[in-house]
């Protein structure tokens, strides 16, 4: 697969869970939702959406006015998939509402966001921002899709140890979930990338994927 296609598939997976789960390439499977998002009654609301319930459209947004920010990770999906309800400025204020909030799933959105262009420009700084903090928490997808920017998806500066490391994280991760799937399309993704290295690269992305822990939002959010 292309890495722009791969890219694109990311942005829609990173999306919202849609129903509370993410996708990502044919051959990856969904992982589960976010464990202290998973009671959210914004699936549901999300799920009757859409199939076209306005009223469940309708208590989603006021859940996520009222500051729930799994609402409104997913109101940002309803209004970029939802063709009934679509409005790409709505979805970017709501994955930003979320994102600022803490929630790594609605950062990871808005780096994909702004590394595919869905809205006017694309801005890579931003989507490198967004998705380090999606993928410092441990998201896999922003990790892989991190990897994706690093190595030179979208016309970035490519930086292979930086590309090698986190697909390095992005395995570790997916290995933890017991997700065997996906742990053997991220390895396919760091082999076919280590074609790419030097000896002395790979080296380095190893040593840097091995300092690698998961963070809180409290420790990252002075990032902004």
């Amino acid at each position: 697969m292309h890495f722009r296609q791969f890219f694109l598939l990311i942005s829609i997976a990173l999306v919202g869970l849609s129903c509370g789960r993410f996708a990502a390439e044919p051959e990856m499977s969904a992982s589960e939702p976010d464990a202290h998002s998973s009671e959210s009654p914004g699936y549901a609301l999300y799920g009757a959406a859409r199939n076209g319930d306005e009223a469940a459209f309708a208590q989603l947004r006021t859940l996520a006015e009222q500051g729930d920010a799994v609402a409104q990770n997913l109101l940002g999906t309803a209004y970029l998939v939802i063709i009934e309800f679509q409005d790409l400025s709505e979805a970017e204020r709501w994955y930003r509402t979320a994102a600022l909030q803490g929630l790594p799933v609605a950062q990871g959105n808005l780096g994909s966001w702004y590394a595919t262009a869905r809205g006017e420009e694309k801005d890579l700084s931003a989507a490198r921002l967004w998705l380090t903090l999606s993928a410092e928490q441990g998201h896999w997808l922003a990790q892989a899709g991190l990897g994706d920017l690093y190595r030179g998806a979208h016309g970035s500066d490519p930086d292979l140890a930086q590309a090698y490391k986190w697909y390095t994280i992005a395995v570790k991760v997916v290995s933890e979930m017991g997700r065997d799937d996906l742990e053997e399309g991220m390895l396919e993704r760091r082999a076919r990338l280590a074609e790419q290295m030097t000896p002395d690269q790979i080296s380095k992305g190893e040593e840097l994927a091995a300092g690698w822990t998961r963070r809180d939002w409290v420790e990252l959010e002075s990032q902004l």
